[in-house]
């Protein structure tokens, strides 16, 4: 167990003690992916619950995710249980919160001055769909792990459309997860979650689109292909985590810059 993880894990005993000792029950929460929609009332809109509203708006700017349309990872407790499913805005408390990177994917075929070496030739393992990646109403969200070593180092992770980009007979458009460590080091395992804007790429608006095929180099320089599929229902635009103690494990793993 690392350094930090001893630490974390401390302190959620700790939390879990105090709570014991005062013979209240530790609040069960709740995971889930979101975007930040208004910064002056602090609102965001989450994969699995719809419109929430934090009473406790500040950890948002603390973690530097105070922009509209900035992605966000929380663990929340919701004020009513009963809200949670049925109240069109519902109040929160925000025990954790990550931002995600948020960017648009980059398009070779407009954009003829990027050179595709730039975006890097680095191992990333993609956490699969029955876990945690996923289309949602405006971004493709994908869960992974990529080896790296000092936290000082920014990672790039780029989702690029080559000119071999375009639907298939079965309406996947093939793409492609890049990762540059910018010769980083290997010797730890981090966590992370980017989420890229569907405007940003043209054939997510044609109705034939019926989701991604995307090619990366996982561990082991093993080339890989996922395929995530487009949710015919929005209810099953939901983050899939099942219980909060897999967001304070995974926290241990993000420390690592990305871009």
């Amino acid at each position: 167990m690392t350094f930090k993880l001893a630490i974390i894990s401390a302190i959620s005993l700790l939390i879990v003690a105090t709570s014991c000792i005062n013979n209240d029950p530790y609040p069960v929460t709740y995971p889930t992916m979101g975007t930040v929609t208004d910064i002056t009332n602090y609102t965001i809109n989450s994969d699995s619950y719809g419109i929430i509203i934090p009473k406790n708006p500040n950890i948002i700017s603390a973690k530097d995710a105070d922009s509209i349309g900035q992605r966000i990872f929380a663990n929340i407790y919701f004020h009513k249980e009963n809200e949670k499913e049925n109240a069109s805005a519902k109040e929160v408390d925000i025990f954790e919160l990550f931002k995600v990177l948020t960017k648009n994917a980059n398009d070779l075929r407009v954009d003829k001055s990027e050179d595709i070496n730039n975006f890097g030739d680095n191992t990333i393992q993609i956490i699969p769909p029955e876990t945690g990646s996923y289309i949602s109403e405006e971004h493709l969200n994908l869960e992974f792990y990529i080896n790296g070593e000092n936290t000082k180092i920014p990672h790039r992770i780029s989702l690029v459309l080559t000119e071999d980009t375009k639907l298939d007979d079965e309406g996947l458009l093939n793409v492609e997860l890049k990762h540059n460590s910018y010769n980083d080091g290997e010797s730890e395992r981090f966590w992370g979650i980017a989420s890229f804007t569907l405007s940003s790429i043209p054939e997510c608006s044609d109705p034939k689109f019926t989701g991604f095929k995307i090619s990366y180099k996982s561990f082991y320089n093993i080339k890989k292909e996922l395929t995530i599929l487009k949710p015919s229902n929005k209810k099953c635009t939901v983050r899939r985590m099942e219980s909060s103690e897999e967001i304070d494990h995974r926290h241990a793993l993000l420390s690592c810059e990305l871009q």
